[in-house]
């Protein structure tokens, strides 16, 4: 088997937009034409067309690949075509981390999250949801200590999550909340118990919320004061 690079590279294409949830045009970024036999019969050959694709629109990236299949030179079949990563309607995009606000660590954890939930991997995004409680807890470098002022080397995520709403860093609505997530992961986790996707829909939102309170919201805040500063500096300035 041998790929070269294709012509449609540089060109348009409409595809259904993993983002915008409706199709779109792209720009094609990358394409490859392979010609192989088919791994189960020596007389049919496939065609297949390997393009990376961008939403003009939100500037989403996705893989697709489209394959002809040839018997005596006569086409088998028609095109067949395959998004990556698959789109279903149920599928959770992942909130966009405005500016690098969210540490990439725990970013990067919550997008793995998202795909196990995506890809109906329950317990391990049941595993992913405590993961990331505990990422947003080493992020703020909270100390623990016991009764008699030493440091405990390794908390429970318990005890994490109280010290997260005792600095003020959740809320204590937050608190009761992620307690929630802790029981549902306990239940995923020590007894292999697989959560309804339902309940994972639900958890992702608490965690989202989360997320955003703690990164998100105080930066974008940030931003308006200072617009507003400078307007008001602006507007002095011209008197």
């Amino acid at each position: 088997m041998s790929a070269i690079a294709h012509k449609s590279v540089g060109t348009t294409t409409k595809v259904e937009c993993l983002n915008c949830k409706i199709v779109t045009s792209h720009s094609i970024l990358a394409a490859f034409k392979a010609h192989q036999c088919h791994p189960d019969n020596e007389d049919i050959w496939l065609d297949t067309l390997a393009q990376i694709v961008q939403c003009k629109g939100c500037d989403s990236i996705s893989f697709r690949e489209t394959t002809i299949s040839y018997e005596d030179d006569m086409m088998n079949s028609e095109p067949e075509s395959h998004l990556y990563p698959a789109r279903n309607k149920d599928n959770r995009i992942p909130i966009r981390n405005a500016w690098g606000s969210i540490p990439n660590g725990i970013y990067s954890i919550y997008a793995e999250t998202i795909q196990c939930y995506n890809s109906q991997i329950n317990i391990l995004c049941a595993a992913g949801l405590r993961t990331i409680i505990e990422a947003i807890f080493t992020e703020k470098k909270i100390v623990i200590k016991d009764s008699k002022e030493k440091v405990i080397e390794r908390p429970s995520i318990e005890a994490k999550i109280n010290h997260l709403e005792k600095h003020k860093i959740i809320t204590p609505t937050q608190k009761e909340s992620l307690h929630e997530l802790r029981f549902l992961g306990n239940t995923a986790l020590h007894q292999l118990d697989k959560p309804h996707k339902n309940l994972l829909a639900k958890a992702l939102n608490i965690i989202e919320a989360v997320l955003n309170n703690i990164y998100i919201i105080p930066l974008e805040g940030e931003e308006l004061k200072q617009i507003r500063e400078r307007k008001e500096a602006k507007k002095a300035s011209s008197k």
